[in-house]
C-alpha cells in the first residue's frame, strides 16, 4: 500500500509522519482503526481531565484492549499460517514499539517529581516507576487502594496499569498459540473458550473483589481475547454468518461505546457485565471492515487518524501532566488549567512520536539498548522506594521537613495480611482484658495505649482487633478492597463475647463510609449487639469519629509547590484552625444517630472532638508540627498527648 502521510503545518516546514512505519509488511492498513484509537484515547483523556462531562470515559481502555487483541493476534495468526513467526522478532517489535516513549515519560516524571514531591510521594513514584518499567503496575496498584480512590490523582503513573495487563497477555499469548497452532484445527473455538473463561471469572469476582476485578490480568484478558476472536473469525468462514448487515455494525458499535462513556461513572460497578458493551462496540466497529460511511468518512478522517497515530504517547503523557498539576495546586485544577494540560499532552505526544517513537520503532539495533535503559530505570525506581524517596535537596527546606515527616506517620504493628483482623496485645497484671475493635481509626489510638502500659502496669490487659476500611457494623458489605466486612464484624463480636474481655471499645471512621455500609438499619442492629454485650456484664464504649476534613491533610499546609522550584517552603495561611461547628455539622448525621442508639442500649459514648478541639476550633498544628498524617488520621505524638479518654477505659475497674 502506498505511503500515507499526515501533514502538520509548523511555520515554513511540514512534519511528515510515515504511517508505513506502523504496518506489518503483509498487513492491510485500515485508517478507521486508527480513528477508533483516537476515539478511545480521547474518551480516556476526557474522563481524566473532565470527569464531570465524560463520566465513563475510562471505557476507552477497554476499547484499546480489543483493538490490540485484534491487530496483534491477527499478525501472529498470519505469520503462524505462513510458518514464519519468530518470538525474537515479535518481542523485538514490542520493545521498539513501547519502550522509547515510555522511557521518556518515566524519566521526565522522575526528574519533575524530584523537585515537587515530598519524600513519601517520591518513594511511591519510585515504586510505580519500577512497576511501570517491568509492566507490573496493575499488580502494585491491586495491592494499594482502588482506581477511583481519593489518592488516585496523586499517582502520576497510575495509568500504566493497562500496559501491565496488555504486556502480561503478550508474554503468554504467543507461546500458547505456537503450542496449539498445528495440534488443533478448532482454533477459533479454543479462543472463544479462553474468552469465556476470563469473562466469567471477571463477572464472578467483580462484586466480591472489585479491585481485583479491575487490575487482575486474568479478569481483563477477556477483552484481548475478544479482539483475538474477531481476528480469527474474519480469517475463517464464521465471519460470513454475521446476522446484522455490516453497514449497520459501526453505527451500533459507536453507539455502544459512546453510551457507555456518558452513562457510566466512577461509582458504577465496573468492569463487571457493563464492560461487555464498549468491548462489543469496538468489535462491531472493527467488523465493519471500513465499508460503512462512518468508517470511511469519519473514523478515517485525517484528524482522527492523526490522533490515533499518536494515541500511545497521548495516553502516556496526559495523566502525569494532570496529576502533577493537581499536586502542585493541592486541589482539582480549574477547567481552564485542565484544558491547557490536555493541549500540553498533545504537544508532547507529537514531539515524542516524531522524534522518539518513529525513529526508533523500526531500527532493531536499538532493541538491546532500550532493554538496558529500562532495566536501569526500574532499578532506580526500586532503589528510590527502598530508601524512602531520596529525602534530599529541596525537600528539606523550611517547613517541608515537618510536612514530609507527617505524611503517613503512624504507629501500629501489622500482624497479618490485609483483609483479616490485625491482632495486637498489651499485657496487664491480670488475664482480664479490654478489647478494642475498629478500623484504622481505632489503630491510630494505639500509641496512647502503648504509652500507658510503658509508664504504668494497668490491671487489665488490652487487645486490639482491627481491620482497615471496615466500619465494624453488622450487615456490612464487601469493602472497596474486597474485604468481607460482615465476616470481620461477626468474628470481632464473637471475640467480644469471650469471658476474659470485661470491657469492649469500638471506634471507626463512622462518618466516612457510604450509606450502604453505615445506615439506620446497621446502626439499629449494632445497638442490639451492644445491648447483648451489656447484658453479659461488660462495659461497652463507642468512640465517635475524630475530626476529619480534606483541609486537615498536611500536604495542604505548604504554600503552592510552585514556590519549591524557587527554594521557598513555608507554612501557608491554610494552617489556620477549622471552625469546630462546621466540622461537627459535616460529620453529625451518622454520629448523632449512633450516639442515641448506643446510649439507649446501655453503652457509653465518647466524643473525640471534646479532646482534640478547643471550644471553637479544631487545630491543624501543634506548635509547628502537623497533627494529622492525612485528612482524617491523627499522628502518634498528638494521640499520646490528647487521647486521655483512653485512660479511663483501661485504668478504671469493670462492672
Amino acid at each position: 500500500m502506498a505511503d500515507i502521510f499526515v501533514k502538520v503545518k509548523r511555520k515554513d516546514s511540514l512534519i511528515r509522519f510515515n504511517m508505513q512505519l506502523l504496518l506489518h509488511k503483509n498487513a492491510k492498513y485500515r485508517p478507521d482503526i486508527d480513528g477508533l484509537r483516537a476515539v478511545a484515547v480521547l474518551l480516556v483523556v476526557g474522563f481524566h481531565a473532565f470527569p464531570e462531562y465524560v463520566s465513563g470515559g475510562f471505557i476507552g481502555v477497554d476499547v484499546f484492549f480489543v483493538i490490540s487483541g485484534f491487530l496483534i493476534s491477527g499478525i501472529i495468526f498470519d505469520q503462524l499460517n505462513e510458518e514464519r513467526f519468530s518470538l525474537k522478532d515479535f518481542y523485538s517489535r514490542r520493545i521498539n514499539r513501547l519502550f522509547p516513549a515510555l522511557i521518556v515519560v518515566l524519566v521526565c516524571c522522575g526528574i519533575f517529581g524530584w523537585f515537587i514531591l515530598l519524600p513519601a510521594e517520591y518513594k511511591n513514584l519510585g515504586k510505580h516507576t519500577f512497576g511501570g518499567s517491568f509492566f507490573l503496575s496493575n499488580i502494585f496498584l491491586w495491592r494499594e487502594a482502588g482506581y477511583f480512590d481519593s489518592g488516585s490523582s496523586e499517582k502520576p503513573l497510575l495509568h500504566l496499569w493497562s500496559l501491565g495487563i496488555e504486556e502480561q497477555f503478550y508474554i503468554l499469548w504467543p507461546f500458547l498459540l505456537m503450542f496449539v497452532w498445528k495440534k488443533s484445527k478448532r482454533k477459533l473455538e479454543l479462543i472463544v473458550a479462553l474468552f469465556l473463561i476470563s469473562f466469567l471469572f471477571e463477572i464472578g469476582i467483580t462484586k466480591s473483589h472489585p479491585v481485583a476485578a479491575f487490575y487482575s490480568p486474568l479478569a481483563r484478558f477477556w477483552e484481548l481475547f475478544l479482539g483475538a476472536v474477531l481476528a480469527a473469525a474474519i480469517r475463517s468462514d464464521a465471519y460470513k454468518h454475521w446476522i446484522i448487515s455490516p453497514r449497520f455494525l459501526s453505527l451500533i458499535g459507536l453507539g455502544l461505546i459512546f453510551s457507555s462513556a456518558f452513562l457510566l461513572n466512577e461509582k458504577s460497578v465496573f468492569p463487571g457485565w457493563r464492560a461487555i458493551f464498549p468491548s462489543l462496540g469496538a468489535v462491531f466497529v472493527i467488523s465493519d471492515l471500513n465499508r460503512s460511511w462512518l468508517n470511511r468518512n469519519i473514523l478515517s478522517n485525517k484528524m482522527f487518524v492523526f490522533i490515533g497515530l499518536i494515541s500511545f504517547p497521548i495516553y502516556l503523557w496526559h495523566w502525569p501532566i494532570l496529576s502533577f498539576v493537581h499536586i502542585l495546586e493541592g486541589q482539582t485544577p480549574t477547567i481552564l488549567v485542565r484544558t491547557i494540560c490536555v493541549f500540553l499532552s498533545l504537544f508532547f505526544a507529537v514531539l515524542t512520536y516524531r522524534y522518539i517513537e518513529s525513529p526508533l520503532r523500526i531500527d532493531r539495533r536499538f532493541t538491546v539498548p532500550l532493554i538496558c535503559v529500562m532495566i536501569v530505570l526500574g532499578g532506580f525506581g526500586f532503589y528510590t522506594f527502598r530508601v524512602s524517596g531520596l529525602a534530599l535537596g529541596k525537600k528539606e527546606i523550611g517547613a517541608v521537613r515537618e510536612i514530609a515527616a507527617a505524611i503517613g506517620d503512624r504507629d501500629y504493628p501489622q500482624t497479618s495480611e490485609e483483609g483479616k483482623l490485625q491482632l495486637n496485645s498489651l499485657s496487664g497484671r491480670s488475664e482480664a482484658a479490654v478489647l478494642f475493635l475498629g478500623d484504622s481509626h481505632m489503630e491510630h489510638y494505639w500509641p496512647r495505649l502503648k504509652e500507658i502500659y510503658s509508664s504504668s502496669k494497668p490491671i487489665l490487659s488490652s487487645t486490639f482487633a482491627t481491620c482497615n476500611s471496615c466500619p465494624f457494623l453488622p450487615n456490612s458489605r464487601i469493602s472497596g478492597e474486597g474485604t468481607d466486612c460482615g465476616r470481620i464484624y461477626n468474628e470481632s463480636i464473637k471475640m467480644a463475647r469471650e469471658s476474659k474481655y470485661v470491657k469492649i471499645a469500638f471506634s471507626s471512621y463512622w462518618d466516612g463510609y457510604e450509606k450502604e455500609f453505615v445506615n439506620s438499619e446497621s446502626i439499629r442492629a449494632f445497638g442490639e449487639d451492644i445491648r447483648s454485650l451489656v447484658k453479659m456484664n461488660k462495659d461497652v464504649y463507642v468512640l465517635l469519629s475524630s475530626p476529619a476534613d480534606s483541609h486537615l491533610d498536611p500536604k495542604l499546609l505548604i504554600n503552592p509547590r510552585y514556590d519549591w522550584l524557587f527554594g521557598r517552603g513555608k507554612i501557608s495561611d491554610k494552617a489556620d484552625p477549622i471552625d469546630k461547628t462546621r466540622l461537627i455539622s459535616k460529620n453529625s448525621s451518622i454520629s448523632k444517630d449512633l450516639a442515641e442508639v448506643i446510649e439507649r442500649n446501655g453503652g457509653t459514648v465518647i466524643d473525640p472532638f471534646e479532646y482534640f478541639c478547643s471550644k471553637d476550633v479544631c487545630p491543624k498544628l501543634d506548635g509547628e508540627l502537623p497533627i494529622y498524617s492525612d485528612s482524617h488520621h491523627l499522628r502518634p505524638f498528638f494521640v499520646i498527648q490528647k487521647a486521655i479518654f483512653l485512660d479511663e477505659i483501661v485504668l478504671s475497674g469493670g462492672r
